[in-house]
């Protein structure tokens, strides 16, 4: 409490008058102490105070501390250090003069026009009213739908994943690239294709089909060991028109060389009579026991198969 001078009266004194007058003087200056210490309450002579409504312009909190008790030995408090909220066990929301704020178990949710933002104790969750469009949780799991992501915004090299395109690209340059596509179709596989100012490569399954080629530019396959193409079971092929598989340093197809070789049907031509290094006229014996003049191998000619 503070230092408050409270006026005494003299209990003692028999003169009725002068007694009167004593009263009169205790009255007034108690009056006038009780409105100053009313207009002037502060921290020395205030040390509690009950009441269902207070109206105040400021409460200077540096001074005093405000708490409100809550169940559970919950509580809300304010005093010179801040703001604190405790659930009776931890401090779930701090807020100190230097505009630190901490929260625990907290849900802070921005409603926007058509969708929110929402951080809670489980991660943050950005929805556009329909679905939600990122994710990134306390265990470090972020998803993101129909984002796009990108290395650079305008120039080049850039790497992006493109949700507008179905695609993820490498990018030298605008007319530089590749990319991993998904295509329509549910037997369709994604294409990769390699683009360059002139040519493209592309490669990518159809049903029971995989193709592999360009346009605007040859298709070289090179290695320093051996080239194999081989089909599958010994029961599929290597299939080439003959007449587009040609030699590299003749410039010849399969198909001009086999025209200049013997055709099936034709005959080859007479060879000469050959003795067959047994010399014309020699007389051999037959196992019977019997005798044969050898008379060599006549001309003659083969049919083609």
């Amino acid at each position: 409490m503070a230092n408050v001078q409270l006026p005494t009266v003299n209990t003692g004194e028999t003169d009725t008058t002068e007694l009167v007058k004593q009263l009169l003087n205790a009255y007034i200056m108690l009056t006038e102490e009780l409105t100053f210490l009313l207009n002037n309450l502060d921290t020395r002579n205030v040390n509690e105070l009950n009441a269902d409504i207070i109206n105040a312009g400021t409460i200077n909190a540096a001074l005093v501390t405000i708490k409100s008790e809550l169940q559970d030995g919950a509580y809300i408090a304010i005093d010179g250090q801040g703001m604190k909220i405790n659930d009776g066990t931890q401090d779930t929301f701090k807020a100190d003069i230097n505009g630190q704020v901490n929260m625990t178990g907290a849900t802070v949710k921005n409603s926007l026009s058509s969708g929110y933002i929402q951080m809670s104790d489980q991660g943050l969750v950005i929805n556009d009213g329909t679905k939600d469009t990122f994710k990134a949780d306390i265990n470090g799991q972020v998803t993101m739908t129909g984002a796009k992501v990108q290395s650079s915004e305008n120039g080049y090299p850039r790497v992006e994943m493109n949700p507008d395109q179905n695609l993820v690209g490498a990018y030298s340059a605008a007319n530089n690239y590749l990319t991993i596509q998904a295509l329509g179709g549910s037997d369709q596989s994604p294409q990769v294709l390699i683009a360059a100012p002139n040519a493209n490569m592309f490669m990518y399954v159809a049903g029971l089909t995989s193709f592999l080629g360009t346009t605007g530019a040859n298709l070289s396959l090179t290695s320093n060991r051996n080239v194999y193409i081989t089909p599958g079971n010994n029961i599929y092929d290597v299939i080439v028109p003959f007449d587009q598989f040609k030699d590299d340093d003749s410039g010849r197809t399969l198909y001009q060389e086999l025209l200049g070789k013997a055709r099936s049907g034709s005959q080859t031509g007479s060879s000469p009579a050959y003795n067959g290094g047994i010399p014309i006229g020699t007389v051999l014996q037959t196992a019977g026991g019997g005798t044969v003049t050898w008379t060599g191998i006549p001309s003659h000619s083969h049919t083609q198969n």
